[in-house]
């Protein structure tokens, strides 16, 4: 699959996108902290999350093995972060344009993996 088809599909659902090198990706270790306190309530709930899903350095090395990034972004109207309805109906629709879009590309050939902020819903704990 080509970069501009990645973009493309990434488009489609409604993303910004970009394409880069693993090695630009910043990580860094101090918000693992975060998770351990179990601020979200996903600690130990599923794979995807800490404990489960390795340390921060493993997910690095894990992150450094692909040949490119595909960093997605959707834009969503919230006044502020009290408004916990709009944060949800955000997230919510984030995190299913990611499962389209994830979708679609393991289709097309694509078998790369998905990471980021927020746990994962798909199985119970």
């Amino acid at each position: 699959m080509t970069d501009i088809e990645l973009l493309e599909f990434a488009k489609g659902e409604g993303f910004t996108a970009a394409l880069i090198d693993p090695e630009q990706v910043p990580v860094d270790a101090k918000f693992r902290v975060y998770c351990e306190e179990n601020l979200c309530g996903n600690y130990g709930a599923n794979y995807a999350c800490p404990p489960d899903c390795g340390t921060v350095e493993e997910l690095h090395q894990k992150l450094l093995k692909e040949e490119k990034v595909l960093i997605v972004q959707t834009e969503w109207d919230i006044v502020s972060y009290d408004d916990k309805p709009s944060v949800c109906r955000a997230r919510t629709g984030h995190n299913a344009a990611v499962m389209r879009l994830m979708g679609k590309l393991r289709k097309a050939g694509f078998h790369g993996f998905c990471a980021g902020y927020n746990g994962c819903p798909l199985c119970d704990p």
